[in-house]
């Protein structure tokens, strides 16, 4: 719970000025923070970390589908594009029909998605980021978690390649658009066309087709695999062509076939079929079982494939001459931490938070208080055997109590957070508020780290008041880092620029190994220097570093 909320505040101030935001906390029920998206300034930022603060898991089991519809549902607001965020440690009963749902509403919406821990359903996870054309990404144990949200963000801010088509062969079409006609031959023995043809029909989706058939946005360190199944080889010095849209225009690239760009074995047939069967239970299966049955099963069976179809059965072909006789053995079920009934009552409930941005201002580029042992990195989840904070909830914010034991046969108590971003959402998991310091807007977080701390402390625009609360993160005195700022400027509107000059060399020059985790909040604060107040140049900076490498 604390090591969500971290990243959710960090998610907070990282979003851009220009930005509109909503929270959607959910579990087996869902709860948001404003009726409509909020646009985010110093007044919306606090209502969301006040909101934040006083989350607890006392929202049941994981129901995402009815969050994710009422999100979809709203109408988008106008020249801003809607991004969902979602963030969950859990399973649902459902998996299919939310990736169905995001697949549906894919046109107006990007959907980015992070699995925390070991029982993340991974399903769910990849398959709504591949429906939603975003990204996803995984949290092990002790794997820090906020730069991972961070990362996320920053995938759904920067520019990407978007409208991605390959052309197989020099006088083929192009495919990757989405699903295509193409012409099939069906057979007396199976549908991978051997024997006497039978008849041709017209079908949407085929084993010749490309897998994907509609290839997503690729996005900064990612990259793209598709395959085909090739009526015949491909003959040397013919070419592949991959052609995109990109911020500056048309891409088209062709790849020469030469001789080292054949693979020996079924190797890459398998990956083919694997993928071809990911995209028939996610794309068709619900339209035409039966078809979809018999494409599965052949797959299946023709590249030794294990499938909801097909499975491999071992059989011991040996004779044994032992006269004895079996005997039961009872084995514990081994679960993942804090699944289950295990320990229930310090188990934290489902939880859910929705998020959304302005994408309109800037390039298509496309949360946290907290407790953690002092050697775990922010972010990180716990360690096997330390101890989380509980609380127990009388009627609280949305009443019921946490630590219930659930009734026998019931689903395992959940995490889960949701965002959705077309303007800025965020929200904070704890027990107990964080406690607020007389700086407006400023929250200091029970946190060690210099990098959450200072974070809570910024302000929506991006700038970082002259207060005390700073400089002691800092390791400074308030009047010395006003002294030196009236060296350099007498002005008084000058201090609010040079503390925010100061966190920022601070930050670049002592906590690099963090960078993940501050890099939007330094954008956001360089984006502010550089359009108010006096201007913000490599000199201004090098004397703040000067300082900073002087005093602390």
């Amino acid at each position: 719970m604390n090591l969500a909320k971290e990243a959710l505040q960090v998610f907070l101030h990282s979003l851009h000025v220009n930005s509109f935001f909503n929270i959607i906390i959910f579990g087996s029920t869902f709860q948001s923070l404003f009726p409509q998206s909020r646009k985010y300034d110093d007044d919306s930022l606090k209502d969301a970390k006040d909101f934040a603060a006083g989350i607890s898991a006392n929202l049941g089991g994981t129901e995402i589908y009815q969050p994710l519809q009422h999100i979809f549902q709203k109408p988008l607001m106008t020249g801003l594009a809607r991004q969902v965020f979602v963030l969950t440690d859990g399973q649902v009963s459902n998996s299919s029909a939310c990736i169905e749902l995001v697949r549906k509403n894919s046109s107006n919406n990007r959907v980015f998605t992070l699995g925390i821990g070991s029982s993340a359903d991974q399903h769910l996870v990849k398959g709504m980021a591949r429906a939603g054309m975003g990204t996803a990404a995984f949290t092990t144990q002790g794997e820090a978690i906020t730069a991972k949200v961070i990362n996320q963000l920053k995938n759904a801010l920067q520019p990407c390649i978007s409208d991605v088509s390959v052309k197989w062969g020099k006088t083929s079409p192009f495919e990757g658009g989405g699903e295509v006609a193409v012409e099939i031959v069906e057979t007396v023995k199976t549908l991978f066309g051997y024997g006497k043809p039978k008849s041709k029909t017209e079908t949407k989706f085929s084993i010749r087709s490309q897998v994907p058939s509609k290839i997503p946005a690729i996005y900064d360190g990612s990259r793209l695999i598709a395959y085909k199944l090739l009526d015949k080889t491909m003959d040397v010095n013919d070419e592949i062509t991959v052609k995109a849209k990109t911020p500056e225009g048309d891409l088209e690239v062709s790849l020469l076939i030469c001789k080292d760009s054949f693979i020996q074995g079924n190797c890459l047939h398998q990956l083919f079929a694997r993928k071809m069967i990911q995209e028939v239970e996610e794309k068709h299966e619900q339209e035409n079982v039966d078809e979809s049955k018999k494409l599965i099963t052949a797959l299946g069976l023709k590249y030794n494939l294990a499938s909801k179809y097909t499975s491999f059965v071992g059989v011991d072909e040996k004779h044994g001459n032992s006269s004895t006789f079996m005997v039961t053995r009872h084995v514990k079920n081994q679960m993942p931490q804090n699944f289950g009934f295990n320990d229930i009552g310090n188990a934290p409930r489902s939880r859910g938070f929705q998020a959304q941005t302005d994408c309109s201002s800037s390039p298509t580029r496309s949360f946290q208080s907290r407790s953690r042992s002092a050697l775990s990195p922010p972010g990180a989840m716990a360690p096997p055997g330390a101890s989380a904070p509980t609380e127990m909830s009388k009627g609280g914010r949305f009443g019921g109590k946490t630590g219930a034991m659930a009734p026998p046969g019931a689903a395992a108590p959940t995490r889960s957070f949701g965002a959705m971003q077309e303007s800025l959402s965020s929200f904070t998991l704890g027990a107990a508020p964080p406690q607020a310091s007389p700086m407006s807007g400023c929250i200091i977080a029970s946190t060690s780290s210099d990098v959450l701390r200072l974070t809570m402390c910024q302000a929506a625009n991006g700038s970082f008041p002259a207060h005390a609360d700073i400089a002691n993160i800092l390791g400074v005195k308030l009047e010395k880092v006003k002294d030196a700022g009236k060296a350099i400027n007498s002005d008084e509107n000058f201090t609010t620029t040079w503390m925010t000059v100061v966190v920022v060399a601070f930050l670049t020059e002592k906590c690099k190994e963090e960078k993940d985790v501050w890099e939007l909040v330094v954008e956001k604060a360089e984006r502010w220097l550089q359009n108010s107040g006096p201007g913000f140049n490599n000199f201004l900076l090098g004397k703040a570093k000067e300082f900073i490498l002087q005093t602390t």
